[in-house]
């Protein structure tokens, strides 16, 4: 399934709960002060010196199917911060931050099959994306490029 911004979202652990809650607080505070807030959603945010992690998962990539196999360079996401800081967005806005590609080198529409997301119905446009994770907001609202893989690092 790809997932955008409106996808919805269901904790289960107490930090996915308290990213939930801190969202929600965000928006809370924006309908009541003219303020910004921007949420980032982050998929497995890694620095060059830990994508020798992804030689070692990709021995079970079933098991890493609910992150997409989708991961974000932390320097991409520095990056995205001062785009925030220059762009005239208004409110609360969510992003999704990720890679331009997977961990995989290969379509994770072709391994979804084998994952334990193999019983979710796939939107129509999946593989749009070769993350699963949609990151065309960031890109509009943001001019979000990003610029590093692990591809570089190994």
């Amino acid at each position: 399934m790809t997932v955008d911004e409106t996808h919805s979202t269901a904790p289960q652990r107490a930090y996915s709960l308290s990213k939930k809650q801190g969202k929600d607080m965000a928006d809370v505070f924006c309908r009541n002060h003219p303020t910004v807030f921007a949420s980032f959603r982050l998929a497995n945010v890694r620095a060059p010196c830990q994508y020798d992690v992804y030689l070692d998962r990709r021995r079970d990539t079933a098991s890493q199917a609910p992150a997409h196999w989708s991961y974000v360079d932390a320097r991409d996401v520095g990056q995205s911060c001062r785009w925030l800081w220059d762009s005239k967005i208004t409110g609360h806005t969510v992003f999704n931050l990720s890679a331009a590609g997977n961990w995989l080198d290969q379509n994770v529409e072709s391994v979804i099959a084998d994952s334990a997301c193999s019983d979710v119905a796939l939107q129509d446009g999946f593989g749009v994306d070769p993350t699963g994770w949609v990151i065309s907001r960031a890109r509009d609202l943001l001019d979000y490029q990003p610029q590093h893989s692990w591809r570089q690092n190994l």
